[in-house]
């Protein structure tokens, strides 16, 4: 995470210029959880990406409050529809309070013309 930081928010910035963040862009509520960056650290409640778009922007990507950071992202063109958007928060199967990765895995399904 260390190298990604100082680089986060201008990757960010060019994508959302010209591209739809499909969280934002999607047709039905948004599933899951709003981090996306875990570091292995288990939550027993997660915020939703609902809640989180519900909060001022500057308060969705607080590292302290929510436990992680949403650092991954789907980005369409103008042209594709996004029909739904999830992030998966599953634990490992068989063990308790531990995930898969240290990044929650983001699947949405788009329409492309």
């Amino acid at each position: 995470m260390k190298n990604m930081k100082s680089g986060l928010s201008a990757a960010v910035a060019i994508a959302a210029g010209s591209l739809k963040d499909s969280v934002l862009a999607t047709e039905t509520p948004p599933k899951g959880p709003w981090r996306t960056y875990t570091g292995y650290n288990w939550r027993d409640h997660e915020i939703s990406a609902v809640d989180a778009l519900k909060m001022p922007v500057k308060e969705r990507n607080r590292f302290k409050k929510f436990g992680g950071l949403r650092v991954d992202y789907i980005y369409v063109s103008d042209a594709v529809r996004v029909l739904d958007y999830a992030v998966d928060a599953s634990p490992r199967p068989g063990v308790k309070n531990l995930y898969h990765s240290d990044h929650f895995p983001v699947v949405a399904t788009v329409e492309i013309p």
